[in-house]
């Protein structure tokens, strides 16, 4: 796809003007056609639904734009290595994971959308700390008295636990002839599960604590990654033996920490030092849940790069070594 002068010229232009050159635009485009028609990333990943031309276009804009620079993600690639393949890799992995936030912040979006609809319309529910905007209301259900309408603190992985206990819940699922992963709950079945869960948790919740229920309970999360693309002209590939160079740690560890807000990176800094979870938050000035809830999302974005021999202690251990 590209020899090491050529990089080595790219990532100097890139680093000097900032600036997506045609030379360099090609080639990010060229990565996104190898990711979507070489390898089994399924259609319902696609912005329309299906794989052609034009919506590879719309998945690599929005992946430039959204992904490469705003979150200094392509600086952070191009900083690795004064080689192509760690760079190709990391920019691989990245794309990736932006399909898959995109198409879990789709599915989540339109159960999250029904579940608004749902609260304001059934009187069995009641926003009883209306807030500002959707997202700072607190529901809980009508019949509650004073003992029930109290804010949940806990932290997302008791919600989600709460959300486990409540047993099986009657899922609809499309047809295997269907691009699409993710089950359908009915109204009915909705209405049953939250009537369920505000009995289980007996506390007020927001729209933000159900979608952390929603992505876990209901598979929304992220699917196993996808095999590595073939290239034409070469294999970007971890090694045979799985095992991963120093440098694809070393550029897993560098775009994890262009993702890391400061305090999820002070969070996890501080949890690597042993410190509790009462310490972090007093440090953090937070609660108990905001600072485990903290520790729980960089450790999945560091999951995430976890992928192809890089090992998730090793990631840890060269960010933990850049933020000291």
């Amino acid at each position: 796809m590209i020899d090491r002068d050529q990089y080595s010229k790219m990532r100097d232009r890139f680093r000097r003007d900032g600036e997506i050159t045609p030379e360099l635009y090609g080639i990010l485009m060229q990565l996104v056609r190898v990711v979507v028609f070489r390898t089994s990333i399924p259609p319902s990943y696609s912005p329309t639904g299906h794989w052609d031309t034009e919506s590879a276009e719309d998945a690599a804009h929005g992946w430039i734009e959204r992904r490469l620079l705003q979150t200094n993600a392509l600086l952070a690639a191009f900083d690795l290595s004064d080689h192509p393949r760690p760079f190709l890799l990391s920019l691989q992995r990245n794309f990736r994971h932006y399909l898959e936030n995109e198409r879990e912040r789709n599915e989540l979006s339109n159960l999250l959308s029904r579940t608004r609809e749902l609260l304001r319309a059934d009187d069995a529910f009641r926003n009883w700390l209306p807030g500002s905007e959707p997202a700072t209301t607190w529901w809980g259900l009508a019949s509650w008295g004073d003992a029930e309408r109290k804010n949940y603190q806990g932290s997302d992985s008791d919600l989600v636990a709460a959300a486990w206990s409540l047993g099986e819940v009657k899922l609809f699922r499309y047809s295997p002839k269907v691009e699409r992963a993710s089950p359908v709950l009915s109204t009915e079945t909705l209405r049953d599960f939250l009537t369920r869960l505000f009995w289980a948790v007996k506390r007020l919740l927001t729209i933000g604590h159900l979608a952390e229920v929603f992505r876990s309970r209901f598979d929304l999360g992220r699917p196993p990654p996808e095999a590595l693309p073939e290239e034409a002209e070469e294999r970007i590939a971890a090694d045979p033996e799985g095992e991963a160079t120093d440098e694809e740690i070393l550029a897993a560890a560098r775009i994890v920490l262009a993702e890391l807000s400061a305090r999820q990176a002070e969070a996890v800094i501080r949890r690597y030092r042993g410190e509790t979870l009462e310490e972090i938050a007093e440090a953090l000035g937070v609660s108990r849940g905001t600072a485990d809830n903290e520790i729980d999302r960089a450790a999945a974005k560091i999951d995430t790069y976890c992928v192809d021999g890089v090992t998730r202690e090793r990631v840890l251990e060269i960010a933990i070594d850049a933020l000291s």
